[in-house]
């Protein structure tokens, strides 16, 4: 039973510490790397140009030979980049700060008695708070389920109909009020 309750006490905290470490790196700019993808897109596209049009002058020359190979090590050199991966630096540190905070609160629970008691009294008193709940029936549960689902579609129809007649009469304004503004 205690192990049940260190177990649910450190489930808490470690779902605790992933909502609060999550947002810190849902900021990024996705447009960077967007950007990065096109550049690199852009630059291939020119590199195969620029080796079509090496092939076509070594080709006149008669050494197609060597054209063929420097178009492929070329390649080569494009699939090596390619593999590359980027290391997930942001998922490794959430991961640390969820794992150190983990150890030190398995440290301060193991270690410190007065600690391992509150966090006892903590657990012991939310499995009798849980036990209070009181749940619905089934039947219940599925009617209610229902409405939900149905106010939520009338809903999202009324909205999507009140977006497109504003969206339809905001146009159909456009060239009077641009009419009235010459």
């Amino acid at each position: 039973m205690k192990l049940r309750k260190f177990a649910a006490v450190i489930l808490a905290v470690l779902l605790t510490l992933t909502l609060c470490v999550a947002p810190v790196f849902a900021d990024e700019d996705t447009s960077a790397s967007a950007d990065a993808a096109e550049a690199a897109t852009t630059e291939e596209a020119v590199a195969e140009n620029a080796d079509d049009a090496e092939l076509a002058v070594t080709a006149d020359e008669g050494d197609t030979e060597g054209a063929v190979t420097a178009t492929g090590s070329e390649e080569t050199e494009t699939n090596e980049t390619e593999t590359e991966k980027e290391i997930n630096w942001d998922g490794i540190i959430a991961g640390g700060i969820v794992l150190v905070a983990l150890i030190v609160l398995a440290v301060l629970y193991f270690v410190n008695a007065k600690f391992k008691e509150r966090v006892n009294k903590f657990a012991k008193d939310y499995i009798s708070e849980l036990k209070k709940v009181v749940w619905s029936p089934l039947r219940d549960v599925k009617k209610n389920t229902v409405v939900v689902i149905v106010l939520s579609l009338f809903f999202a129809i009324m909205i999507g109909l009140l977006d497109v007649i504003f969206s339809e009469g905001i146009q159909a304004l456009g060239p009077v009020v641009s009419s009235l503004l010459k």
